[in-house]
């Protein structure tokens, strides 16, 4: 591996954005982590390919670097720790680090940063059952996505309104969740990944209750067949489990 450059961390971070993984996991195989920010990066590449054993040892050998660091730079680092603890289901931590990360852009109105710490805090409220504060935190992420003028926000506004969809089942509202599970599927599809699969197999969990079982499994399948390339096996049970009720 070599050591980062800041092209090659801008091109890495652009490709995590717009949710080309595949790309992005080629390009952190080359790369070495200097700082706070490479770090965080590849980390995220690691958290998205289920290998957190890796990105917990790679974060914690930076964690010291924090009292040094910039803003930015705490706050990329923030992130991905609270994508971290997320994915351990640690959703306490998970919030906490992002509640600092949302005070840190709340200082410069970074909305593309605001999106992003307002989204994993969605996403823990929906995991603790608390949907109508999950809904709450996934409207502001996108509404500060929504301006954002100078990154790509695609798919982080596919990202977003796919658990606004699966906050809106939760909630009972069907007509509306459906649309928004549609949506992100589009949004989502250029990915063919982690989210597009699970995305589908979401889907196909509420066509199963509208009894439309021969749609639900098509769909279902097309999502095992997504996960599976990816070898996402956590998510592949979950649409496993669903092709048996489809």
């Amino acid at each position: 591996m070599k050591a980062t450059k800041v092209r090659e961390i801008t091109l890495l971070e652009q490709a995590i954005y717009s949710g080309r993984f595949r790309e992005a996991e080629r390009m952190a195989e080359e790369i070495s982590p200097t700082d706070l920010r490479s770090a965080a990066a590849k980390a995220q590449v690691l958290i998205y390919k289920g290998e957190l054993e890796e990105a917990g040892e790679l974060l914690g050998a930076f964690e010291k670097r924090l009292a040094e660091a910039n803003l930015k730079e705490a706050a990329e680092f923030g992130l991905a720790k609270a994508e971290w603890h997320y994915w351990r289901g640690e959703y306490e931590e998970a919030k906490r680090q992002a509640q600092v990360v949302l005070g840190i852009y709340s200082l410069n109105r970074d909305h593309f940063g605001l999106a992003r710490a307002l989204y994993v805090l969605g996403r823990v409220y929906r995991r603790q059952g608390d949907y109508e504060q999950a809904r709450q935190e996934m409207l502001r992420a996108l509404e500060e996505a929504e301006v954002v003028a100078d990154r790509p926000t695609a798919f982080l506004i596919g990202l977003i309104t796919f658990n606004l969809g699966v906050i809106h089942y939760f909630l009972g509202d069907l007509v509306r969740a459906e649309q928004e599970l549609l949506a992100a599927i589009r949004a989502l599809e250029a990915e063919r990944g982690r989210y597009y699969g699970n995305a589908l197999n979401f889907y196909g969990t509420l066509l199963i209750g509208k009894g439309l079982y021969e749609e639900a499994a098509r769909i279902i399948q097309a999502a095992y067949e997504c996960l599976a390339e990816s070898a996402f096996f956590d998510d592949l049970a979950h649409a496993t489990n669903n092709l048996a009720y489809a």
